[in-house]
């Protein structure tokens, strides 16, 4: 099986194509961030490196980030997320009020469909939260279609990427981040499918 795995960096520069995998195994998760696993024999123009992102040509919107990269010997095991995980890099801060304090419940609290529920959360947290350090820089929030039943959510100090998996298995609406080679961005979507 011929397998071309692409290598760019989080800014979209194309870099090279991946050594040929000796392996690859691939956790799809619809309401989780998933996983994969990748071992090739040598990479001796070190493009696999952590924050890099793979993708087939044939299946652009199947982008994989990498978080860890182990040598030994001549083989290279690459460890990471698609790009949905990048969720598990925040936990969800609760909105300040005046002062610089949070508000007076402690917590961020939305109700509303599954997925006005993921972009209130992916707003608050990863494209555009009050410290303007944690925003993810090039990621953007796909269009609303209101679906999924309409539910309480409430979040203090959580796993963002654990709220979505809570959202998702209580409504049926998966959530998903795909790479938007035109407008070189990343789009954080609600997913039904």
């Amino acid at each position: 099986m011929d397998l071309t795995l692409m290598v760019m960096d989080f800014d979209f520069t194309l870099l090279g194509e991946a050594p040929a995998p000796l392996s690859l195994m691939v956790r799809r998760a619809y309401y989780e961030a998933g996983s994969f696993q990748m071992t090739v024999e040598r990479d001796a123009d070190g493009l696999l490196a952590r924050d890099r992102v793979l993708y087939r040509p044939d299946k652009p919107d199947q982008a994989f980030l990498i978080h860890r990269v182990n040598r030994r010997g001549r083989r290279l095991t690459v460890d990471g997320t698609p790009l949905k995980g990048l969720a598990r890099r925040r936990i969800c801060l609760p909105p300040l009020i005046t002062g610089g304090a949070y508000n007076q419940f402690g917590y961020d609290l939305f109700t509303g469909d599954a997925e006005s529920a993921y972009l209130h959360f992916a707003a608050n947290n990863l494209t555009a939260p009050e410290d303007a350090a944690r925003a993810i820089p090039r990621l953007v929030l796909g269009p609303n279609l209101h679906r999924g039943p309409e539910l309480p959510w409430q979040a203090r100090f959580d796993s963002l990427c654990g709220l979505f998996e809570d959202i998702g298995a209580a409504t049926e609406v998966g959530w998903d981040i795909r790479p938007d080679f035109e407008g070189r961005r990343y789009v954080f979507g609600a997913w039904v499918g």
